[in-house]
């Protein structure tokens, strides 16, 4: 699958289009990813790893995946007192990421305009949290006759190789 980022018509934003068909995958191996871009992101986490550990933010060498991370993000977890997840802090946003949701790299995610996006992305960031596995999360969204699909490939990433406390995804619009 192929897929390119929907360049959106001065004026429009992301929170005006109706989110339908939303699905949370869980993903236990290289079967359950459809896209080769998925497929691809993957097998390097696993080949950093050998499936022994979670990967580490070091793990990551840019020059290996450079042509991912336009449409990738790394952020930080954030929790409460109680260890809860209720945030993300974006570290690194892609350029393709960017002109889609808006320069959000340094900031939390609560601080991006539309809730019902936010809230969406963190049940999926809490379920990955919870499985401590890959996720793909899918969603079809829709305004007048345009139609897209959004995917977002969620990798869990760990300071000490244990404890999720990052994580990776790659997002493909199309």
């Amino acid at each position: 699958m192929n897929s390119s980022f929907y360049k959106f018509e001065e004026g429009n934003k992301h929170s005006d289009y109706h989110v339908s068909n939303l699905e949370l995958n869980d993903v236990q191996g290289v079967k359950d990813l459809k896209s080769d871009a998925q497929k691809i992101i993957y097998e390097y986490f696993q080949g950093k790893t050998q499936g022994m550990r979670l990967a580490r933010r070091d793990d990551i060498d840019p020059s290996e995946i450079k042509s991912y991370l336009p449409s990738s993000v790394i952020a930080d977890i954030v929790r409460n007192e109680q260890g809860e997840v209720i945030d993300l802090e974006l570290r690194l946003m892609g350029t393709l990421v960017t002109e889609f949701y808006g320069e959000l790299t340094g900031k939390n995610l609560s601080n991006y305009g539309d809730p019902d996006a936010v809230s969406r992305v963190m049940t999926a960031v809490r379920a990955f949290n919870e499985t401590r596995r890959p996720l793909i999360y899918t969603s079809d969204h829709e305004k007048g006759f345009k139609s897209m699909v959004v995917s977002i490939f969620f990798f869990p990433l760990s300071t000490d190789g244990e404890n999720i406390d990052q994580l990776f995804c790659t997002f493909e619009i199309g």
